[in-house]
């Protein structure tokens, strides 16, 4: 379940706000990224199955420029604004874990909601055939 990780990865963006030597703040950066990132094959999978035959590449080129998109290109800027509203780079970085939270929460539901969905097309794609 991808939401495991996603709950792991908030204790961790914690740490690294809050340590005080350098490895502590690697080993949290590392875990919480390596746990972030464990979650795209699995979020992949969630999608191809609980979207029709004829909308998975869009729906998986769509997942990829979101994840891109939110995390790659436009988190940089929203914490620089932050930081400059706050006058503390510190402190903008104590945006991450409520992020994060958030993230977890909503794969939550997501993977709560995965059986209905994915029975759901199993049904559409039965009537299909038939």
């Amino acid at each position: 379940m991808p939401c495991k990780e996603e709950v792991g990865s908030v204790p961790l963006s914690v740490l690294f706000l809050v340590a005080d030597d350098p490895s502590t703040l690697y080993f949290a950066i590392f875990m919480s990224a390596f746990l972030l990132m464990a979650t795209i094959g699995p979020n992949a999978t969630l999608i191809m199955n609980v979207v029709p035959l004829g909308l998975r590449a869009t729906a998986s080129a769509l997942y990829l420029f979101l994840i891109h998109m939110l995390g790659d290109a436009i988190s940089p800027a929203i914490l620089g604004a932050i930081s400059d509203f706050a006058q503390d780079l510190r402190t903008a970085f104590f945006i991450i874990p409520i992020v994060l939270s958030l993230s977890a929460w909503t794969a939550y539901k997501i993977v709560r909601a995965y059986p209905d969905d994915a029975r759901r097309l199993e049904t559409a794609i039965a009537g299909v055939r038939s």
